[in-house]
């Protein structure tokens, strides 16, 4: 295999192959390399879901589930030099429709004096949040997040 360097070619062996066996450093930095990989792959679907929390708020204990079930969905069909493409983003309106589902589930529960485990509580949430009511008023939640971030936007580069 060849590099280059400052415009210079250079050879270099290439001792792996298919079945080769990996000492133990070889292993570790092999699979510190995937874990970097994967990481870098999967930071963007974590970042997005923190995007739309107030300061000092933690992300609920199911959205950490479910980011969870999608960065494992991701770790068992990651492999090197494959294309996998990386976990699903979520829209603004997807966002926005799970915090208005979450917060009428969790109410209604406590209204009725129901106790929901997570997973309970979590079909309720993804059954709710595909409503009419509930999207359309994600639609008016997510317009009205992206007025106030252009309206931010425009201010900071007025002054």
């Amino acid at each position: 295999m060849q590099i280059r360097i400052k415009g210079y070619s250079f050879q270099l062996s290439e001792p792996y192959a298919e079945g080769h066996s990996l000492t133990r450093q070889e292993a570790q930095a092999m699979n510190a390399l995937r874990v970097e990989n994967i990481s870098n792959n999967v930071r963007k679907l974590v970042a997005q879901a923190v995007a739309g929390l107030p300061d000092g708020d933690l992300l609920a204990p199911a959205v950490l589930l479910e980011i969870q079930e999608e960065i494992t969905r991701y770790d068992s069909q990651y492999s090197f030099g494959e294309r996998v493409a990386a976990p699903p983003r979520r829209g603004d309106l997807e966002i926005a429709a799970r915090e208005i589902a979450r917060e009428l589930v969790l109410a209604g529960a406590r209204e009725q004096g129901l106790e929901l485990s997570e997973d309970e509580a979590e079909v309720l949430v993804a059954q709710m949040a595909q409503t009419p009511k509930v999207l359309e008023a994600a639609h008016a939640a997510a317009t009205a997040k992206r007025r106030a971030l252009a309206d931010e936007l425009e201010e900071l580069i007025s002054d």
